[in-house]
Order: C-alpha cells, then structure tokens, then sequence
C-alpha cells in the first residue's frame, strides 16, 4: 500500500464513524417591537419579546442567531458575501407584518453581528461570514452567551435567551467584548476540542478560497480532509489542489451508499463544513466492515 493510502487510512482511523457534535437545538428569535430605535430594551418590548417566543412563529423572526444560521445555510463566506438588500430581501419576513424587516431592524441585526465578530463586511459594503464559523459553531456560542451574558430565560422554558432574541448593540461594551471573546475561542480553529475539519467535495470546489483561509489558520493538531465519492475526480483551484497533492489536507474517499455516506450527507445537510471528534472504535469497525473504501 503507498504512503498516501496509508496516510489516508490513518486519517480514517482517527476520523470518521459516529461524531460527537457540540450541542445545539436553540429555538430563534428577536425583539418583537425591533423597528423602534436602538437603544435599552424596554419593558413593554420585553413582554412583546416574550409573547411572541410563546406564540412560536414560524419563520425567522429577526434574532442575531437566526441571521446566522441563514448565512451559514447559504454558505455566504468571503467568496459569496452578502449585499445588505439581498439579505434583507431574501432571509426571511418579519411574523408581525408578513413583510421583510425594516431597514431599521436589519442594520441593527447586521451591525451587532459585526460587533460580536459573527460577521465581517467586504470593502464593497457586503457582509461575510468568517470562515471559522458553521452551525456548530453557532450553537456553542449561543450556549455560552445565554449562561454567561445574556441570561435571561426565554418565556416558558428553562432555556436563556442568548442570541436569540436580543439587540447587542443594547449591550455594554465589556459584554460586547466578551461575546467577541467567545466568538473567537469558539470558532473551528479556536475550540481546543476540534482536531479535525471535514469539508465535502461541494464545499472544496465550490468555496476554494475560504477552505485555503480555514486551513492556513489550523492548528499543529489540527488535520483539514476532504470527503469525496470514491472514484470522483475534484475541480478545485490549483492553490488547493497543490494542498491535496502535498497531503497537506487529506483527500478520503467513501463509497456512495455504505452507511458511513449516509452519516456525512446527514452531517453536511444544514451546513458546509463541520469540526468533530471521532468515535475511533466504531471507525475501526466502518473499515472492516468495507463500509469505507481506500
């Protein structure tokens, strides 16, 4: 066997099966009466708040997680920002009127991700997401804001409210800072628990550049792959393919049906990319099982 299968082999051993994903499952939302003026949240908003968290609306209801989670969805990194009309236009409809959110209500929900570094602004105006941040990702910030910072429990629930309902520019600028902080301690090079960075070949020739971002910031104990259909031959840029061909990123790939396909497409299904830690046993198994081939 060449030194590249045994590589890959090894990467497998140490990668796929059944992950361990952070936990997520955080309901979205947003102040309700969000078209009046930046400023304290008033007690008649938050009532308004916590009405309509009851109601559970359907849709995006304007929060700063549900804004997003809509990005990550359309995988709008540095290579397909953003412009503030189309996000606008196209990211959902405000529940209390049927209609897009006011221009109000979106510059506050962009300019707050900004401030919590959940965004980042190209030099033409659009807005990107950076590229350590995917729903996992999300969902973990989310977590630690509503137990450390914005704790207040969303109506009926035992759950805080984090992102989900809150205008950040209302926030001092320390919690701002330490939201920021999280931000970046949490992203997929930032969180000391992810060893490993899973890309599908859609993600890899599709967003070329923002992979090449991703990997030049890993850490020394960090390993970039790619997932690919056996037998499939990639259409990436040649700055990446160069990364492949050093093994710099592993290229792994897996047999269309087996069951360890089925558990990847499920993983990319709400997102682009993931970070995961491995079960090694059941890894061991899906190889001699065939049910991943070299």
């Amino acid at each position: 066997m060449s030194i590249k299968k045994l590589l890959s082999l090894s990467a497998i051993v140490v990668l796929l099966g059944i992950f361990i994903g952070l936990d997520s499952a955080y309901a979205s939302s947003f102040m309700s009466n969000a078209d009046r003026p930046d400023g304290a949240e008033t007690k008649e908003g938050t009532e308004e708040t916590e009405r309509r968290i009851d109601e559970k609306d359907k849709g995006r209801k304007g929060s700063i997680y549900d804004a997003i989670s809509f990005m990550i969805a359309g995988g709008h990194y540095k290579d397909n920002a953003i412009s503030r009309r189309d996000f606008q236009t196209n990211s959902g409809v405000n529940p209390a009127t049927g209609e897009a959110y006011s221009d109000a209500t979106i510059g506050r929900e962009l300019q707050s991700s900004l401030r919590a570094g959940l965004l980042e602004q190209a030099a033409n105006g659009d807005y990107y997401l950076p590229a350590g941040i995917n729903q996992d990702v999300l969902d973990a910030i989310n977590a630690e804001v509503g137990e450390r910072i914005i704790t207040r429990k969303e109506a009926g629930t035992d759950s805080a409210l984090g992102l989900k309902r809150y205008n950040l520019t209302d926030l001092g600028p320390a919690k701002l800072d330490a939201i920021r902080a999280i931000v970046s301690r949490s992203s997929l090079t930032g969180n000391q628990n992810i060893q490993t960075i899973v890309f599908p070949a859609s993600f890899a020739e599709a967003h070329g550049e923002t992979l090449l971002e991703i990997v030049g910031s890993l850490r020394p104990d960090q390993q970039a792959i790619i997932i690919s259909e056996t037998g499939k031959q990639l259409n990436v840029i040649p700055e990446l393919q160069t990364r492949i061909d050093a093994q710099e990123i592993l290229l792994v790939p897996v047999q269309p049906g087996t069951p360890v396909a089925t558990q990847f497409a499920e993983m990319f299904r709400d997102q682009n990319f993931i970070g995961f830690e491995a079960d090694v046993d059941k890894i061991r198994l899906s190889i001699q099982q065939g049910e991943v081939r070299i």
